[in-house]
């Protein structure tokens, strides 16, 4: 499949994604997870949440392309997020975990953005990853967990285990492939968006 050039309108990019384009679905997560991320915190306070709140709305978007119509990806994006902070200020407690100051949260684009959010679990996928982990081997599994769990360096992991940093970076690829191949029937993608899928929702 031809490559999307990094700097592609959105008329472009979304066309391409419609018909199945990684490299497109690639352009846009990169162009728009900062400024997501950075909007996500605006209202919530746990970064963990902030990351799962994002992802939602991007394997919302890859999984639902054939039917979605998206024109302006940052009205749909602001829309989106809305929405997701407004779930999460209905489920968690407020006074806990998250704060908001925009009296919009509740407004029309918020409800609009419902359809497209509602299809896809974040946490039911990260559960099937956590499921996937446990059957890794034992050292694979300790070393991808001191990485993700622990967020420790390969020379932190090789020097507490005693072992070279290029077994470390050896049992990190093997776990991130077996993961990968694992979930593609949930998420149907790979290379680096999958990779992107399990890194974000193996942290705590």
């Amino acid at each position: 499949m031809k490559l999307v050039i990094p700097d592609a309108n959105e008329e472009v990019l979304w066309n391409a994604i419609k018909n199945g384009s990684e490299s497109a679905f690639k352009v846009v997560f990169d162009r728009y997870l900062p400024v997501l991320l950075a909007t996500a915190r605006r209202y919530v306070k746990d970064e963990a949440t902030c990351e799962n709140l994002v992802q939602d709305i991007f394997l919302n978007i890859w999984l639902r392309r054939e039917s979605l119509d998206i024109k302006d990806f940052k009205s749909y994006f602001t829309a989106s997020m809305r929405y997701q902070v407004y779930k999460e200020l209905q489920t968690k407690n407020a006074k806990n975990r998250v704060f908001y100051t925009d009296e919009s949260l509740e407004n029309t684009q918020a409800h609009q953005a419902n359809e497209a959010e509602e299809s896809f679990n974040v946490s039911e996928l990260k559960k099937q990853i956590n499921s996937y982990i446990q059957l890794l081997p034992k050292r694979c599994r300790e070393i991808f967990l001191l990485s993700r769990k622990e967020h420790l360096s390969n020379s932190e992991i090789a020097s507490m285990l005693s072992i070279s940093k290029r077994s470390v970076e050896n049992q990190i690829t093997s776990a991130l492939k077996y993961l990968r191949s694992n979930i593609k029937d949930y998420v149907p993608v790979n290379s680096t968006i999958v990779i992107s899928v399990i890194l974000l929702l193996t942290r705590d």
